[in-house]
Parts: C-alpha cells; sequence; structure tokens
C-alpha cells in the first residue's frame, strides 16, 4: 500500500492542470491526496476498478497492458503526467497497468472529490475537464497514428498524450 504523504502537497501548473491558478491549484490539492510509491508498486492493475484520476508530481512510471502476445508496454509516465483518466470518466475497468519504474509522489483524486470540487469550482473544473479531454483526444489521434504507421511525435516537450 503506498504511503499518503502528511503535508499538504503543492500542485505545479503542469499537464492537464496548466490552466489553472495558483488559487484553484491550492483548492484542488485539498480535494485529493498525494501518495509516495515505491520502485515496482503496481499503483494501477489492469482489469481492476477504480475512479481516480492520477498526476505524477515526480518519478517515472510504466503503463502496460498484458494481451495475446504477453506484456506491452505502452508508455513511460513522467512527472506531470496524468493517468487513470479512462476509468476515472467511463467507470469501467482499468485497460492497462501502471507500474512505478523509480520511487515516485503521485496525486490522486477519486470521482467523488472531482465531483465536490465541480460543486465548489465550477470554472476551475471544467479547465481540468477540458485537459483532460483535450490529453484523451491527443493519446488517441496518436494511437491511430500508430496503428496506421504514422505515428511522429509533433513536440517531444508535450509527453502527456503518451
Amino acid at each position: 500500500m503506498p504511503e499518503s504523504v502528511s503535508e499538504p502537497v503543492d500542485l505545479p501548473p503542469i499537464g492537464v492542470l496548466e490552466e489553472l491558478s495558483e488559487d484553484d491549484l491550492r483548492d484542488l490539492a485539498g480535494h485529493g491526496r498525494a501518495w509516495k510509491v515505491e520502485k515496482g508498486l503496481e499503483v494501477i492493475a489492469q482489469g481492476d476498478q477504480q475512479d481516480c484520476l492520477y498526476i505524477i508530481l515526480k518519478g517515472k512510471l510504466d503503463v502496460c497492458r498484458e494481451g495475446e502476445e504477453g506484456r506491452v508496454s505502452l508508455a513511460e509516465l513522467h512527472g506531470g503526467d496524468a493517468f487513470g483518466e479512462m476509468n476515472f470518466l467511463d467507470r469501467e475497468r482499468a485497460s492497462a497497468s501502471v507500474t512505478a519504474m523509480s520511487a515516485a509522489t503521485i496525486w490522486r483524486m477519486s470521482r467523488n472529490e472531482f465531483y465536490a470540487f465541480t460543486d465548489s469550482h465550477p470554472k476551475a473544473a471544467m479547465k481540468l475537464f477540458r485537459a483532460l479531454a483535450v490529453m484523451v483526444v491527443g493519446r488517441l489521434r496518436h494511437t491511430l497514428r500508430e496503428y496506421t504507421g504514422q505515428a511522429k511525435v509533433k513536440d517531444p516537450k508535450k509527453r502527456w498524450w503518451f
């Protein structure tokens, strides 16, 4: 089980959080919790039911999926990247596993915590939701390019879309 960070965490304006103000980030931080995870810890297991959005504050994690051909690594995520968004949005089971490749600190917010944030900060919640939509669309477009053999990285600094 990951260790909860007891002191308040400052969420940096990175990835899906970059459009939020300092006040919004401070308030959002209180609607989730930061966790320290050890190298090798599986944060999400493929097939599990989960409802959290995760944002990596520091560290490196691997997204992989078990299939007919065995285990396939889909992406390496770093500080500022988000994951868990599919289950956070659609209530299905996890489509991939996410494992810490190094010691890491991640921040997570459940769907219910997001609903509470939405009630108290509707404009900021809309910015976050829009950023999540852009991230998901970017990942889908990248997947389609890979599937058709046309994958290329437009901006290597924007890893958060894979």
